[in-house]
């Protein structure tokens, strides 16, 4: 095994705080959806994440996304615009190499 694992209740929250697929109420969600039809169409349901769910993802997620925003904030745009192109060059030889060698 490479690196710590989550411990499977964290794993199990998050999974669950991002996209639980049981109905709400059911399952393993713990509350952390909710569900409604939708005011203009009945026929749609309406998936929504609970306070509880949100506060979750803030917690997990809203350290993350601060640093990473502090990070990218050290840079001017043409810098970041020169690292959006590397990446999606990156991203193109990749998928090249990855057709390639299915192809054999």
């Amino acid at each position: 095994m490479h690196g710590a694992q989550p411990q499977p209740q964290a794993r199990q929250e998050a999974h669950e705080a991002v996209g639980g697929a049981e109905p709400a109420g059911q399952g393993r969600t713990g509350g952390r959806h909710g569900r409604r039809t939708d005011a203009d169409d009945r026929r749609r349901a309406v998936v929504e994440l609970t306070p509880k769910a949100a506060e979750l993802l803030e917690e997990v997620y809203g350290p993350i996304e601060r640093a990473g925003r502090a990070l990218l904030a050290e840079y001017a745009p043409e810098q970041l615009e020169l690292v959006i192109e590397v990446l999606r060059k990156g991203e193109r030889l990749q998928l090249a190499a990855a057709e390639r060698i299915r192809a054999r």
